[in-house]
Order: structure tokens, then sequence, then C-alpha cells
């Protein structure tokens, strides 16, 4: 039997998240000892004793998933449990990209710290947020963004979960009018985002300029095991490919 890694995106996170697993395994105990002195914070501290309001914030919520699933990655290797392709969501596929060996778990960990710097300053002078619909066609979700859209608000749908669960992001009164016309047009549920900001979205745009420099300047490998790309769902190995993608 085959099996697929699938690593998580921001809104997984939950105040003691890993603490179970760096109680029992040496390799997460390990692996944690380091991680204070690599990246200057208390990231460790604020994933199992929060509070929540600190651990939903950006510049720890993204080291904290990448460290949570990277701790548990380590676990499964180590008890010889392969993957026969790695994916991720959003922020997961940067999890998977050093899964696969083609970054650094050192790198990895320097590309996620800095990306959350980014979004996180970015979001300092921005009012937006992500919400997700549920129950509502994606053709529908879209045009209502395009509507609002088109009176100057930014608000546009950053991720195709499924035909009917779409994530919206974008500015606050922009998000809101949406989700009230979706649930008008029958939509069943709208689920906020335990997110900070309005990512996947213009928003973030002197964000992504900055990031696309520092991605230009690191040094991918040909990842070892196959990747599945969030944006194309192409099944690659290509260090050109991998690094197009996560510009």
């Amino acid at each position: 039997m085959k099996i697929g890694f699938l690593f998580p995106g921001q809104g997984s996170q939950f105040v003691g998240m890993c603490k179970d697993l760096y109680n029992q395994f040496f390799v997460v105990r390990n692996l944690f000892e380091e991680i204070n002195e690599k990246i200057g914070t208390d990231i460790v501290n604020v994933m199992f004793n929060g509070p929540e309001t600190k651990l939903k914030n950006t510049l720890y919520t993204q080291l904290a998933i990448f460290l949570h699933s990277i701790a548990v990655y380590f676990i499964l290797k180590k008890e010889n449990i392969k993957a026969s392709c790695f994916a991720g969501h959003s922020l997961g596929e940067y999890t998977a990209i050093v899964a696969a060996e083609s970054l650094s778990y050192e790198e990895g960990l320097k590309l996620i710290k800095y990306r959350a710097e980014l979004m996180s300053e970015c979001n300092k002078h921005k009012n937006g947020k992500m919400v997700a619909i549920i129950g509502l066609e994606y053709e529908k979700v879209y045009k209502i963004c395009q509507e609002i859209s088109s009176s100057g608000r930014i608000v546009n749908i950053a991720n195709y979960n499924t035909r009917t669960q779409i994530v919206i992001s974008g500015e606050n009164e922009a998000v809101n009018n949406v989700c009230e016309k979706s649930l008008k047009k029958g939509a069943k549920k709208i689920v906020p985002l335990v997110v900070s900001g309005a990512f996947h979205s213009p928003l973030m745009i002197d964000a992504q300029e900055r990031f696309v420099k520092y991605i230009d300047g690191i040094n991918l490998q040909d990842a070892k095991i196959p990747i599945v790309l969030n944006t194309s769902a192409l099944i690659t190995q290509n260090k050109d490919e991998i690094k197009k993608e996560i510009k």
C-alpha cells in the first residue's frame, strides 16, 4: 500500500500542540531543544502553553505548525513509515518540500520564519481576514467576489478546497459583504479561519514581492520523493518547478 503525507496550513494550531510528542519521543525533544537557540523566539513555550492569542499571531503560527508537522514526520520516519509522495496545504507545502529533501530542515526553518515576519509586518497595516464558505458552488462564490471587487474593494477566492468549500480573503467589510450575499444565495455555513490576516490576497502583495526575492536566493535540490504542487496538482521532483510553485 502506498502512503501519501499531507501537511496542514495555518488555522490548525492549538495550545498544547506537540507537548505529548515532546514528552514521549526523544527525537522531538532533541529537535525542540535546538529551536529557540536557532531562531531566537519562545516558540516552543507558546506552542505548549499559549496564550491562544499569541499562537494565533502568524509570527508564531507558521513556525508552530511547521515544527509540529516536522516533528510528526521525524517520528514516522524513525518508525520506517515511508511516503510515496508529499503534499501540503498552503504553509504545509513548505513542510512537504523539506520532507522531500528538496530543502534542508535548517533552511526551511529560516524560510518559514522570514515568511512569517513578512506577512506579520504586512498585516499590521491592513485590515483583513479569511473565512470558509461552505455549501455554495465555486462559480457562485467567484461571481459574488467579482461583484464586490468591482466597486474597488479587495476580496478574492484564496483556497479551493472542494467545489462547495471555498475560502475567501480580503478586507473585512468586503469579506463580510461576500458572506452575506453567499448566505442569501444558499451557503450553509460561514466559518472564520483562525488566522491573523488576509493571506492569499492582494493585501499581501508587499510581502509577496520581498518573499520572491528571498526564494530566488535559496538553493533547492531535486526532491527525493514526489511532491504534489498546490496550484497545479502537478506531481514533480524537479527543483525548478518546485521553486516556481513557491514564488
